[in-house]
């Protein structure tokens, strides 16, 4: 416990004069970008059907709807929406490719729900829609907490003190206590998955999602060597075309000593 809040108090100090080049864009930048000129539609909202399902299933969600980015996170992509009837936060995967098994809305909501019913500190679970002709993907939506988030550097005047600090530390260790002392079968989770090996599928899923990315990347490599390739090809083939016909390529120089051949009809 002291080691542990020793580290956290050293590691909020780092947050408090934070090196502002550690801050980072966590989402793609054409979302940060119409975020940032306060776009009314934003990537990876399809407003009108997200609209329409926040008006059936998100008490006092009728529309007109706002939504703007909530940065940060390097995974799903959040989102806060306002309304004439409150403020929620909806959750998405990334934009794009998504692995396999990763990204999963249903199990992020499911746990969020069921923590809902215990004394750890969690926003309130609202709606799941896993329908994904709504918004191109799973998502779901919880209540709006307001508070301050740590991120690469504190807000001026928050945690100025070391025992400020300290206190964030002792919070953090009492809520992870909490978490842990979770009844999960208790909480209709007894099915959610298999602590058995947990570890050993884990490790083993990271590196087969490893290898896919890296073949992934790789077939994008060839694809381009290959189009390099054939342009090349092509370059040689009008040069030599235009060689016995008496001319050259405008991109390859004639050579030192070389000369046209004058003779070929006009």
């Amino acid at each position: 416990y002291d080691a542990f809040r020793a580290a956290f108090v050293a590691q909020t100090e780092t947050l408090r004069t934070g090196d502002p080049q550690d801050e980072a864009t966590d989402v793609g930048p054409m979302i940060t970008e119409a975020a940032a000129m306060g776009a009314e539609d934003l990537p990876g909202i399809r407003r009108e059907a997200v609209e329409r399902f926040f008006a059936t299933h998100v008490p006092a969600g009728a529309g007109p709807l706002r939504f703007s980015l909530i940065s940060g996170g390097r995974s799903n992509i959040t989102y806060r929406v306002d309304g004439p009837g409150g403020t929620w936060v909806l959750r998405r995967p990334p934009l794009g490719h998504v692995l396999p098994t990763a990204h999963d809305m249903a199990r992020e909501y499911r746990v969020i729900a069921a923590l809902g019913a215990t004394d750890v500190p969690v926003a309130r679970a609202i709606a799941l829609c896993e329908d994904t002709s709504v918004n191109d993907a799973p998502f779901y939506v919880m209540a709006y907490v307001e508070g301050v988030v740590l991120d690469a550097k504190l807000p001026a005047g928050f945690a100025d003190t070391e025992a400020e600090r300290a206190r964030i530390g002792d919070a953090l260790i009492a809520t992870l206590a909490k978490l842990h002392a979770v009844d999960y079968r208790a909480l209709g989770l007894a099915d959610f998955g298999r602590p058995e090996g947990y570890v050993e599928r884990q490790v083993r899923r990271w590196a087969q999602q490893c290898r896919r990315w890296r073949m992934r990347r790789r077939h994008r490599e060839i694809g381009r060597s290959a189009g390099r390739s054939r342009a090349s090809c092509c370059s040689s083939r009008a040069d030599r075309r235009n060689t016995k016909r008496g001319t050259r390529s405008p991109t390859r120089p004639l050579r030192s000593g070389a000369s046209i051949n004058r003779s070929r009809r006009p």
